[in-house]
């Protein structure tokens, strides 16, 4: 067979060089998806249409890239048949792969979303039907009334304005918006903070926002005076039920159950209550 001459001779040269060409100038995926994407420049975006003037592998490759594109951004792909051979097959399956791929990532981060913030919501719904009573108050001087308590020096503190005594006059009568003002006023070296702590987190409960109210009640149930302890620690199994966390108020409420205080009987309904919920 003898040899083509002139220029047919030189074009199948040129083709068979540019057939055993290195690839390392291919753009590959990431860039073919950026160039359809409109995210490279226009310098980028012309030595990629240049490339793949000269490409063939690419050109399939890239019709693959930017149905992908499409795809992300809620366009309507466009329906095609697949050219037949194995040097398309592979960039197909490439990208059917990482469309896939970031499918399941996306969902699987929906999911943590939605069970971080609706399984609270879930929760708080189960408790919403939870009475919460306001917790007793006896002022300095008033006859004892079993079942209340006040803190060591309450006497001392209620001598100047805006000491426990003058915050819990609102509570007393239900205006728990001014009660709330009045207790975050008493600061912390007030001998009276635990315990105006503790009446803050039950005014917030009554508020109707029980995860406000965990962080005071939480502050009074640590407090060293054990006259309230336990009082405090009920009411912060409340709040944490309230605001849709059972798994919080468990602890608080088992202490309770084995105690001989006044909040052992309920302590034991809420926590069998607890355990009859159905499983996330």
């Amino acid at each position: 067979m003898s040899r083509p001459s002139g220029d047919t001779g030189d074009t199948l040269s040129a083709a068979a060089r540019e057939m055993d060409a290195p690839r390392e100038a291919c753009p590959g995926p990431e860039r073919l998806a950026a160039f359809y994407a409109g995210e490279i420049g226009e310098a980028g975006s012309e030595a990629v249409r240049d490339h793949l003037a000269a490409c063939g592998a690419c050109v399939a490759e890239s019709g693959e890239a930017r149905r992908f594109v499409d795809v992300l951004r809620g366009a309507r792909p466009v329906a095609r048949t697949a050219p037949t051979g194995a040097w398309f097959g592979a960039p197909r399956q490439r990208w059917v792969g990482l469309a896939a791929t970031l499918a399941l990532v996306v969902v699987a981060a929906w999911l943590v979303l939605a069970r971080g913030e609706r399984q609270p919501s879930q929760d708080a719904a189960r408790w919403r039907d939870l009475v919460v009573a306001r917790a007793a108050y006896t002022p300095p001087g008033s006859p004892g009334v079993e079942g209340t308590w006040r803190g060591p020096d309450e006497t001392a503190a209620s001598q100047s304005k805006g000491t426990l005594v003058d915050a819990m006059k609102p509570y007393a009568a239900d205006d728990f918006g001014e009660a709330e003002r009045r207790l975050r006023e008493i600061g912390p070296s007030d001998p009276a903070r635990a315990e105006a702590r503790f009446y803050l987190g039950v005014t917030l409960l009554l508020l109707d926002r029980a995860p406000d109210a965990t962080a005071p009640l939480e502050e009074a149930s640590s407090s060293p005076d054990r006259g309230f302890g336990d009082e405090a620690r009920f009411y912060l199994a409340l709040a944490w039920l309230k605001a849709g966390k059972p798994e919080r108020a468990v602890g608080s409420l088992e202490r309770l159950a084995v105690s001989s205080g006044r909040h052992a009987a309920e302590a034991s309904r809420l926590l069998a209550r607890i355990r009859e919920a159905p499983p996330r």
